[in-house]
């Protein structure tokens, strides 16, 4: 583990036009991870990241940062390398169960990741062709409770997130009664299949099929899904004010968390 200190800048937070570069970084080994500036506007902190990203990418890591590209998308230039709606929202189809997950591969994100990470390519075990997500479970049971670095808990979490979520959108789908949301503080009331159009365009997926499948579901199951709400949102949707959080989880009970939902 590393402290990399890079010069803070007086800027406004959160504002595209003046980003900001927190004064402590964390670097784990061969991953750095934690800080959401518009890295094209100072190139010298891009070239950093070039260097710790240099060498061909796993699996495990190609996860792990794609919670880090997507925010770099996300407070910089969409540039919609992807040819569809928009990069951020192609990314976003990997971090939630959307119609067109399964069928992204990793030969469609590397370019994504070359264009706004620095990263030179993905390594040669890397399968172009394969769906991304067809790998996650493989690489989520290859993750023990000794791999406390920062990337295995960020890939723990996504895989938890995946699992719980097909498994609430199963168990709604197949419900027919009536479900009850919010949208634009107004209630709702509906079949599944509006339900889950709602879902699919609200900003915390996760969130809102837990509020629907708590409808209805056992207290069990609600109660392992809750955790899923407490546990994962800082690790996927990660930026500088909240990777001391990240490091300070327990891996330990991240994995007890995805074996529980695994075994759902």
């Amino acid at each position: 583990m590393y402290i990399i200190f890079v010069p803070g800048f007086s800027a406004k937070p959160n504002a595209i036009s003046n980003p900001y570069i927190p004064d402590g970084v964390f670097l784990s080994p061969s991953f750095l991870l934690s800080v959401i500036p518009f890295f094209p506007t100072y190139p010298s902190t891009l070239n950093l990241f070039v260097q710790v990203l240099s060498s061909s990418l796993s699996y495990k890591y190609i996860f792990a940062l794609l919670p880090f590209v997507r925010n770099l998308i996300e407070f910089g230039v969409d540039r919609n390398i992807s040819n569809t709606e928009s990069d951020y929202l192609f990314l976003t189809s990997l971090l939630h169960e959307k119609d067109d997950s399964m069928g992204i591969t990793f030969g469609d994100i590397e370019p994504l990741f070359q264009q706004y990470a620095g990263v030179n390519q993905f390594g040669e075990s890397v399968e172009k062709s394969a769906t991304v997500l067809s790998k996650l479970s493989l690489v989520c049971d290859s993750i023990t409770t000794e791999d406390t670095k920062l990337e295995n808990k960020i890939v723990l979490s996504i895989g938890i997130r995946h699992k719980a979520e097909k498994y609430m959108l199963q168990k709604i789908q197949n419900y027919t009664g009536q479900l009850r949301w919010k949208k634009n503080k107004q209630d709702n009331t509906g079949l599944s299949a509006q339900f889950i159009e709602f879902v699919h365009n609200s900003s915390n997926q996760t969130r809102e099929l837990f509020n629907g499948f708590k409808q209805f579901g056992n207290d069990e199951e609600v109660k392992i899904l809750n955790e899923v709400n407490i546990m994962t949102p800082e690790h996927i949707h990660i930026n500088s004010f909240m990777y001391e959080p990240i490091l300070d989880m327990d891996i330990v009970e991240l994995h007890r968390l995805y074996q529980t939902v695994k075994n759902l």
